[in-house]
């Protein structure tokens, strides 16, 4: 049986991590997902973060799990989404140090004390 074409799609969500083949039809194949595991800073209780490097990890582990389930589609494409507004800090030697997700809500408690600038 030939193989069919499709494409290896990663998503980073608020909440989890998605990895899906899907053919060039747009028929998902499998969609393989893992929970983003953020922590706290103890002096800003809002705060969000996470490890750029775990969360690689599970990106990696979840495209592997996708793959192997997919054994029939020939990936011919990647493409990816991301959360809103999230970002990965870079240190100078280019190493990714630190994850800041859309949901880090340090500093809301002063948003209040700054002047509406209209």
């Amino acid at each position: 049986m030939k193989k069919q074409k499709g494409y290896l799609v990663f998503d980073i969500g608020t909440g989890n991590a998605r990895v899906a083949v899907v053919s060039v039809s747009g028929r998902v194949q499998t969609v393989e997902r893992e929970d983003i595991v953020y922590s706290t800073e103890t002096l800003y209780p809002d705060s969000r973060y996470f490890s750029p490097q775990v969360l690689w990890k599970q990106v990696m582990r979840l495209a592997k799990r996708a793959l192997s389930r997919s054994s029939d589609i020939d990936i011919i494409g990647l493409t990816s989404t991301s959360q809103r507004q999230g970002i990965v800090l870079i240190d100078q030697n280019g190493e990714a140090f630190l994850g800041l997700p859309n949901i880090d809500n340090r500093g809301r408690e002063w948003e209040g004390s700054i002047p509406n600038q209209q």
